[in-house]
């Protein structure tokens, strides 16, 4: 952190260094916020994506899907519920999985997404005035 105070303040009057460290503190907080909140937006949105994605595959392989469903009903049958309920909660099982590996792929979007820019940002150090 410190480099990048000393790039961004380095060439700033003494008498106004207190103003620029306050607009850069608030720059770097709302930077941070709104980075926070974009990254939330992204992985709703690829979850549901990645989620909407595996249904549609779903439905060109049912042998599969009911192969699954078959064989965890078989493993909620040992509680003695009912054959409704047993595949209610396979089916459940199915939608959680299902879930589990759509955020998973998400958050690996979105870590290749920050990824990205910092590499960017990176290549941009370079360029910035390191006038003293």
């Amino acid at each position: 952190m410190a480099p990048i105070v000393t790039l961004t303040l380095g060439g700033i009057p003494k008498e106004r260094l207190k103003l620029a460290s306050g607009v850069f503190n608030l720059t770097r907080n709302l930077g941070g916020a709104i980075g926070i909140a974009l990254c939330g937006s992204i992985l709703n949105n690829r979850t549901n994506f990645h989620f909407s994605r595996m249904g549609e595959k779903m439905v060109s392989v049912p042998h599969m899907v009911n192969d699954f469903i078959s064989r965890s009903a078989l493993f909620f049958n040992r509680s003695g519920s009912d054959q409704t309920s047993e595949i209610l909660a396979s089916t459940k099982l199915l939608s959680q999985l299902m879930l589990r590996e759509a955020q998973t792929m998400a958050f690996s979007d979105t870590f290749l997404l920050i990824s990205g820019l910092l590499f960017i940002a990176f290549l941009l150090v370079p360029a910035m005035n390191k006038s003293s």
